[in-house]
């Protein structure tokens, strides 16, 4: 675990998946090495294999912080918009006071021309003073617009 984390600090993405698959050899349901190795996969742009590894992760029982946060990433990036929808609202339900969830969700559903639903997670984030960010006030004026 220690060489994955230098990896990471030294952001090598490569060497973290490398390191990681060799402690998975050895310990196949490590939190904390799945979700390392998921992070890695989605800087490497390999979004569907970071959706698996990140759920073996949840399985294993991992208790970092923000891993559905970057599930949806993962999903958010490969057009999953039901998955990454779920991640993101498992994230927001977690971390009330962090509105990352509730933008990306709605950045995602803005560019997916979904404002109907976009909408409500807009006014929030607005009403919570992050109206002033360039792509909360792009997709709420896009989608306020007649």
């Amino acid at each position: 675990r220690l060489e994955v984390v230098f990896w990471v600090d030294a952001e090598q993405p490569e060497e973290v998946v490398r390191v990681a698959q060799a402690g998975l050899a050895v310990e196949p349901e490590d939190p904390q090495l799945l979700y390392l190795y998921g992070l890695a996969s989605i800087f490497l742009e390999r979004h569907q294999e970071a959706i698996g590894i990140l759920e073996a992760a949840l399985r294993s029982g991992s208790r970092a912080g923000d891993i559905q946060l970057y599930l949806g990433t993962a999903h958010d990036r490969l057009g999953h918009v039901d998955g990454a929808l779920a991640a993101y609202d498992a994230y927001t339900r977690t971390h009330p006071d962090d509105l990352r969830g509730v933008a990306a969700a709605a950045w995602m559903l803005y560019q997916a021309g979904d404002c109907g639903r976009a909408a409500p997670m807009l006014i929030n984030l607005v009403e919570r003073g992050h109206g002033r960010d360039p792509r909360v006030r792009e997709a709420r004026q896009a989608c306020s617009a007649p």
